[in-house]
């Protein structure tokens, strides 16, 4: 059937219409293909930049942690150095 078709079109409007032809089909299609391909590649970035912000809020929370114990270690520190 397909072979056929290709044949017709050679016949009828000649070989460098039907190379044109084909030519527009194949890149029609991988066209499609790559934007596709965008679209899934985009929305694993967009999945794994949601987990990131999720991983920064918790360093972030960390570090205020952190901080907090090392300034109240400071004031222990100070404290007792005034004992002396």
């Amino acid at each position: 059937m397909v072979e056929q078709a290709v044949i017709d079109l050679f016949t009828n409007v000649g070989f460098p219409v039907a190379c044109v032809v084909a030519l527009g089909i194949y890149l029609k299609n991988t066209n499609e293909a790559f934007r596709l391909d965008a679209k899934e590649r985009e929305g694993h970035y967009r999945e794994h930049q949601k987990e990131m912000v999720g991983k920064l809020g918790e360093i972030s929370e960390t570090i205020v942690k952190i901080n907090d114990r090392l300034d109240s270690i400071e004031e222990r520190v100070y404290d007792n150095k005034e004992d002396w």
